[in-house]
């Protein structure tokens, strides 16, 4: 049996977390913009298919696109988080786990959308990112960044209160 520890548990929640709700503000620029719930869906689904372009380079292969959109996205969410519980194990502090969180959101940013792009050729990301901008997805780092945040802080607040509890 895998025993994991504290702070790999607390980057698998957070990793859960910000996958789940780091797309709200790209799919909310999406969906003010577009005419019918059709082809909001559309558009969001291009997304994911520009993400899995990093694994298949094959861009008419529209289902192993989705499967390795799909794929990437987790992997970035559990790498990412992974490494931020990493650094944020000692820290106990809202605001500390919260800011730094938001802060690495820019450099997650960088990285995925400005660096990565520029070492490997993802034409369906270029052309995503030329179709919406940058904005959106900016926002969507902040999301997701900021969510580990508040999930690392919230688990250790209350481990926090357990340990408080057992002791009085």
């Amino acid at each position: 049996m895998i025993r994991l520890s504290t702070v790999q548990k607390d980057g698998i929640a957070a990793a859960i977390t910000s996958a789940v709700f780091s797309g709200v503000p790209s799919s909310y620029f999406i969906f003010s913009k577009v005419s019918s719930a059709d082809e909001g869906v559309k558009e969001v689904l291009t997304s994911i298919r520009a993400i899995g372009n990093f694994f298949v380079q094959d861009i008419t292969n529209i289902p192993l696109l989705y499967a390795g959109g799909v794929a990437l996205h987790l992997i970035l969410s559990f790498f990412y988080s992974q490494i931020l519980a990493e650094i944020l194990k000692d820290k106990s502090s809202w605001n500390e786990n919260v800011v730094t969180c938001f802060l690495a959101s820019f450099i997650i940013h960088t990285l995925d959308l400005v660096i990565i792009p520029n070492i490997y050729t993802m034409p369906l990301l270029n052309e995503l990112l030329d179709h919406t901008g940058l904005l959106p997805h900016l926002c969507d780092h902040i999301a997701f960044g900021t969510t580990i945040g508040i999930t690392l802080a919230i688990r250790k607040y209350i481990r926090i209160n357990q340990v408080r509890d057992k002791s009085v």
